[in-house]
Parts: C-alpha cells; sequence; structure tokens
C-alpha cells in the first residue's frame, strides 16, 4: 500500500485486522457490515463475502 499510496503509516498506526488478539472484533465488524449491505441491496461482495445470488448491474458500454 505504502508504494501504491506514497503515504507511509505513524508509528501509532497498526493495522490489527490480522492480529488474533482482534479476530472477535474484526468478525463483529464483517457482520455487521454484511447486514448494511443486505439492508441496501448492494451486490457488490468482498472475496470472503456470500453473493446471496445477487448480480452487479452490468456495465454500459459507451456510446
Amino acid at each position: 500500500m505504502i508504494q501504491l499510496t506514497g503515504v507511509e503509516p505513524e508509528t501509532n498506526q497498526v493495522n490489527l485486522a490480522g492480529d488474533p488478539k482482534y479476530a472477535d472484533k474484526l468478525a463483529e465488524m464483517e457482520e455487521m457490515l454484511l447486514a448494511e449491505m443486505r439492508r441496501l441491496n448492494d451486490p457488490w461482495r468482498l472475496w470472503n463475502q456470500p453473493d446471496d445470488g445477487q448480480t452487479p448491474p452490468e456495465k454500459k458500454g459507451k456510446k
């Protein structure tokens, strides 16, 4: 990400998503995100989410 953005995180900015200590919180947040996506009928899903049989809208060609 640093190569893509050119931004270096500060020393107090740490990605905790992979830390087992925070696994329960990560699961809770992922559940909340999926619930909101379903509530809003959002067909786009992350790689680890069920697709619920929805398909994203087709891309419209340039005119």
